[in-house]
């Protein structure tokens, strides 16, 4: 796989999304989540998700860190990203 030309928050939130999402497909048992270890992570990284899209300075803050002057700043997130995100969050705890 290549890397993206531009490491935005588009770029960012696709990779630790789909991290997690691959987190979900690797609980072997459904049964009893609240017990599981990998679920509480799951839920952690989605509330982590959606607040670094309702606030994008604290995302831009730390892909900053990654990426120092390659990270890209132009694309921000629109109302529907921002309102999926905050239910997939309410959804998670």
């Amino acid at each position: 796989m290549q890397p993206a030309n531009s490491k935005n928050r588009v770029y960012a939130m696709w990779d630790f999304v789909g991290r997690t999402m691959g987190m979900i497909n690797n609980i072997q048992s459904p049964n009893n989540l609240a017990r599981n270890s990998v679920w509480k992570d799951v839920v952690g990284r989605s509330i982590m998700a959606n607040m670094l899209i309702q606030d994008e300075s604290k995302g831009d803050q730390m892909h900053q860190m990654t990426w120092r002057d390659g990270f890209d700043r132009r694309f921000p997130f629109g109302d529907e990203v921002k309102q999926a995100s905050e239910a997939a969050a309410n959804a998670a705890e």
